[in-house]
């Protein structure tokens, strides 16, 4: 279970969003908003993304099995398969773009080398 209080539901969508999980179904729960999650390895992505913020005790989005979100819920390999496979998918451009013309000062940074995206936080660990 995915959960959060009243008036937190814009980052628990958030977090459904940045990991490419619009289906999953939300609704009025025990503490507030409770997300059904059925399968071990999405919650597992879900634990990895959140850990190291505000759980339970701060009122701030959890899963029931870690309320205090200290990422031990995961295993990093299917955290990468996620989102190397599922979520690049989803978030593909239907049909590609030609790339932006770039000046020759501009440097490109990988992704997993940026602060805070997706997979520094869980290749910090």
């Amino acid at each position: 279970m995915f959960s959060t209080f009243p008036g937190q539901k814009n980052s628990l969508n958030a977090v459904l969003d940045e990991l490419c999980l619009p289906d999953i179904q939300c609704g009025t729960g025990y503490i507030g908003i409770d997300c059904l999650i059925k399968d071990t390895k999405i919650e597992g992505t879900i634990s990895c993304h959140i850990k190291g913020k505000p759980g339970q005790s701060k009122k701030g989005i959890d899963l029931t099995r870690y309320p205090e979100n200290t990422g031990n819920f995961f295993k990093l390999s299917d955290y990468d398969n996620y989102i190397n496979t599922v979520c690049k998918k989803a978030a593909a451009p239907a049909v590609e773009a030609a790339p932006p013309q770039q000046s020759p000062e501009v440097v490109q940074v990988p992704p997993e080398a940026v602060p805070g995206s997706l997979r520094e936080s869980c290749h910090s660990l």
